[in-house]
């Protein structure tokens, strides 16, 4: 995706380097290892994956 603003154009690659995208996806995945942790069989493992993903999309469903 493209966006055009005042004669200045941003792509999404360049926005995922910017330090506060970086520092919250790092954050993000450190929250993925640590309830990945919890698990104790690699069945547990995937339904925490799946039951935290529906969960995220929709807090950001929720923030639009």
């Amino acid at each position: 995706m493209i966006e055009t603003t005042k004669n200045t154009t941003t792509t999404d690659s360049h926005r995922a380097t910017s330090p506060r995208v970086v520092d919250v996806a790092t954050r993000a995945e450190a929250m993925a290892r640590a309830l990945a942790s919890m698990a104790s069989t690699p069945s547990e493992r995937d339904l925490i994956g799946r039951i935290t993903m529906q969960a995220v999309r929709r807090a950001f469903g929720a923030a639009r």
